[in-house]
């Protein structure tokens, strides 16, 4: 099966002991899918010419790639709770409201990520994302 991808980006930063890190990041999806890491004397190698140079890699999100990323805000009532524990009740909680097909995104330490009603309902929100 071929697929192509137009859009593409491609990361390459060189570390001082490991080598060159290198993404790549599906334009349209957002996502980056392959990350790894070209150890230096198979770096230098490329740069001299030579092919089929062995390197490590991960693939991820292969499912989200080509397609377009929608993000919307999820705002939910929070359980009792104590100041101190709030992020990781209001994770779980999140995650147990989410709708189907949608990804929390774990991000609560916005100054607009906890509010109160006018009766004094706790609340809290973040953003989810889908890929379609």
């Amino acid at each position: 099966m071929k697929k192509e991808l137009s859009e593409l980006q491609m990361s390459l930063a060189v570390t001082s002991n490991s080598g060159v890190r290198f993404e790549l990041r599906d334009e349209k999806s957002t996502v980056v899918f392959v990350r790894g890491v070209i150890p230096p004397e198979e770096f230098c190698s490329m740069l001299a010419g030579v092919h089929g140079v062995p390197i490590k890699a991960e693939l991820m999100d292969l499912e989200k790639v080509n397609k377009t990323m929608e993000s919307d805000t999820l705002k939910f009532v929070m359980p009792k709770h104590s100041y101190i524990n709030r992020h990781d009740i209001a994770e779980a909680e999140a995650e147990r409201v989410c709708p189907a097909g949608w990804e929390v995104q774990r991000y609560f330490n916005s100054k607009t990520s906890f509010f109160s009603d006018e009766d004094g309902k706790r609340y809290a929100k973040c953003e989810i994302r889908r890929w379609v």
